[in-house]
């Protein structure tokens, strides 16, 4: 049985492809291996986690997990929003680069919204191009345009993965 590592490398055509889609990941979410507060509230730790690391009740405030437990939770988490993207792209041909930047921008946003996009859509019946023409229109977080002045001040980091997710997906890195 394939592990979660091997099915994404797979997906993404090698292991190479894998290491850019797990840094930019890491790049976007941050990685802290103990559980902490996201700025929403939101007990976190590793690269995002929220729902487990190792095993169902374990995201506690005062938990510490090691470089391993945070690496395997890492590619289990990469793998359930990888599923979304392949289903819901179906039966587009996504290059490499759209392929992590749709698993990036699913990562982020969950695979139940991903699906629902104008970007999914568009993609599953071959307007890949235009997909990616949809990344911009996710810039808010907590109602902020997190591309104007203040928005960069204050949720930056949600305009600069879009800008990231925008340019792998149009091939231009």
């Amino acid at each position: 049985m394939q592990t979660s590592k091997q099915k994404l490398a797979t997906w993404l055509g090698s292991a190479a492809l894998l290491a850019s889609a797990a840094t930019l990941i890491i790049q976007s979410e941050g990685r802290i291996n103990k559980v902490y507060k996201d700025p929403i509230g939101v007990l976190t730790a590793c690269v995002g986690e929220t729902a487990y690391v190792v095993s169902p009740g374990d995201i506690k405030l005062g938990n510490a997990f090691t470089d391993a437990q945070c690496e395997d939770a890492l590619y289990r988490s990469m793998w359930a929003h990888a599923e979304p993207v392949i289903r819901c792209t179906a039966p587009a041909t996504l290059t490499s680069g759209q392929k992590i930047a749709f698993l990036d921008f699913a990562y982020n946003v969950g695979g139940t919204k991903f699906c629902s996009s104008t970007m999914a859509r568009k993609a599953a019946v071959g307007d890949v191009a235009g997909s990616c023409n949809e990344f911009y229109k996710w810039r808010f977080a907590g109602g902020i345009d997190c591309s104007s002045a203040q928005g960069k001040r204050t949720c930056g980091g949600v305009w600069t993965r879009r800008s990231k997710e925008d340019a792998m997906c149009r091939g231009t890195p």
